[in-house]
């Protein structure tokens, strides 16, 4: 804790009363230390401790992980769940709330689309490329890693018994848009090509020399599962935006189907990868 600088009160701040449970759980299953905890659920102890006090509201899988090691279940989780939600709110946490929608309708879909006109999708990143781009948006080492093991844990969805189709649609330039380095750039860009000739996955460029395109106004993703209403994820600015809405969704849909119309064959794509790779390869 910084010099003068108060606890928070768990009768009064959301966070803290989350913290104060937390803490409560750790103890009572037997870590008597939050680095135990840490090396348990595979979390740094700085993690652990600003969770504990109410600084930082942990991610999903850090919480799912201390609700499981910790023996948290039925009405108790439940509880814990509420607290949770309310310091989420408390802490502007809304984007978060939808993003973690999007991972559960992400994991269970047998369809996967993205159109990404800024930076390689998600789903397609590695884990030095997703390092990156956390770390320029920002975000201090303790966020960066949290975002990475999200971003890492979403793309299990490849090692499903039934893995989805995804269909990726990135513009041209998005290739040759250096994050970090050179050599990072060439180890994403094998990344690409290597799930590029996976069965289902269908990676597609759109070249630059389509100038504009149905695409112009933003990254699209969508999720579709079975017995289930489509999610649509778009990014902006200042707030990712996820909905079901049928309307949204049906020209978020159209949008993306022009775009991909519009975009290289998959042998041409793979191509159009090949050079990028060429051109990262002499820088």
């Amino acid at each position: 804790m910084s010099p003068g600088k108060q606890p928070k009160d768990p009768r009064t701040d959301a966070r803290a009363a989350l913290g104060e449970q937390l803490r409560i759980a750790r103890l009572a299953s037997g870590f008597t230390n939050q680095p135990a905890l840490g090396k348990k659920i595979t979390a740094h102890e700085t993690v652990i401790a600003k969770a504990e006090t109410g600084d930082r509201v942990p991610t999903d899988p850090v919480y799912n992980a201390w609700m499981t090691e910790c023996g948290v279940t039925g009405r108790e989780r439940e509880l814990y769940d509420v607290i949770l939600n309310l310091a989420r709110v408390k802490e502007g946490g809304s984007a978060r709330i939808y993003f973690a929608s999007w991972i559960d309708a992400e994991s269970k879909a047998h369809t996967l689309r993205f159109w990404q006109p800024i930076i390689i999708p998600g789903l397609a990143q590695t884990e030095a490329y997703a390092r990156e781009t956390f770390r320029v948006m920002g975000l201090d080492e303790d966020q960066v890693s949290e975002q990475v093991t999200i971003r890492l844990k979403r793309q299990e969805v490849y090692s499903r018994s039934s893995p989805p189709s995804v269909v990726i649609v990135l513009d041209e330039p998005v290739l040759y848009r250096l994050i970090g380095t050179p050599e990072l750039m060439r180890q994403q860009i094998e990344h690409l090509i290597d799930l590029s000739s996976r069965h289902d996955v269908m990676i597609h460029v759109l070249p630059r020399t389509v100038g504009a395109s149905a695409g112009l106004g933003g990254p699209v993703s969508l999720a579709t599962g079975t017995g289930t209403p489509e999610v649509m994820l778009t990014g902006s600015l200042i707030e990712d935006q996820l909905t079901t809405d049928p309307a949204q969704v049906i020209k978020a849909s159209a949008t993306f189907n022009l775009v991909r119309a519009d975009a290289a064959s998959r042998a041409d794509s793979r191509a159009r990868m090949m050079e990028a790779l060429q051109t990262w390869n002499s820088n």
